[in-house]
């Protein structure tokens, strides 16, 4: 194996230094918006809604896949289309 091949996966709680995020750590995410609405999933859809915090409204990053993920459906990722 050579040393660009090494795959480093950081332990929940571990600040992942390329990007900057705790590994594992539910956050929110509130919506420059106004009223100080969080992002929320409502099925497979992304929405913005009040807060409360239930685990639709927390979010993860996942150290092993490199994606932030919901605590409601931990098998999906976020996908940004351009």
């Amino acid at each position: 194996m050579y040393t660009d091949e090494l795959v480093i996966e950081y332990l929940k709680g571990e600040l992942h230094p390329e990007y900057g995020i705790y590994v594992g750590r539910p956050f929110g995410i509130v919506s420059g918006m106004g009223k100080g609405r969080y992002v929320d999933l409502n099925g497979d859809n992304v929405v913005i809604n009040k807060k409360n915090w239930e685990d639709s409204q927390k979010w993860f990053f996942d150290g092993k896949s490199k994606t932030i993920k919901s605590f409601a459906k931990q098998n999906k990722s976020w996908n940004i289309m351009t």
